[in-house]
């Protein structure tokens, strides 16, 4: 709720209430008010750059994708959305061993290799053959690295795939 200080301004502020017993009262209450106008402003600025970010990576033409500490996925971009076939609503909260969209050997390689990456905090680089939801089987560079957050320990992985098929098209005709 928002509030009026005395010297005029206005805060958001938030109540507490506890009853308590006390002589000669049928009903007695302690009343606090709190101003959480600064917190309410973080939290809009923390909105604000969320959106920002996930706008920024929308507009790359690549399918990325990010996780948690527990190696689920928290989002991706547009680009993932479409590679796939899926909505992110469709991915978060699970892990790659949940999605449907890769093959179950693809799901338990990528899981492994992950979690290795994010306990040892480093990044993977490697060419992999993944199916889209256009049905063809696309030529990849995957590159994926984890994170660590503010206190040092490992907070997810970031991942991103490059679409190298036509590349190794025009690679396969010259070498003929």
């Amino acid at each position: 709720w928002n509030g009026k200080r005395r010297g005029g301004g206005t805060f958001t502020g938030h109540t507490i209430a506890r009853a308590i017993v006390a002589a000669g009262y049928q009903f007695s209450a302690i009343w606090m008010v709190e101003d959480i106008s600064a917190r309410r402003a973080a939290e809009h600025e923390v909105a604000n750059l969320t959106t920002f970010l996930q706008a920024t990576i929308d507009h790359i033409p690549d399918p990325i994708f990010y996780k948690g500490p527990d190696l689920r996925f928290l989002g991706c971009n547009r680009a993932n959305e479409e590679a796939f076939g899926i909505k992110r609503a469709d991915i978060v909260g699970k892990t790659v061993l949940e999605v449907e969209f890769l093959p179950q050997a693809e799901r338990l390689r990528f899981h492994e290799e992950q979690d290795h990456q994010l306990i040892e905090g480093n990044t993977v680089r490697r060419e992999v053959a993944v199916p889209f939801a256009d049905g063809k089987i696309h030529q990849m560079l995957y590159s994926a690295g984890a994170f660590r957050g503010a206190d040092g320990e490992p907070s997810g992985l970031v991942g991103v795939l490059v679409d190298i098929s036509a590349l190794k098209e025009s690679e396969a005709a010259l070498a003929v």
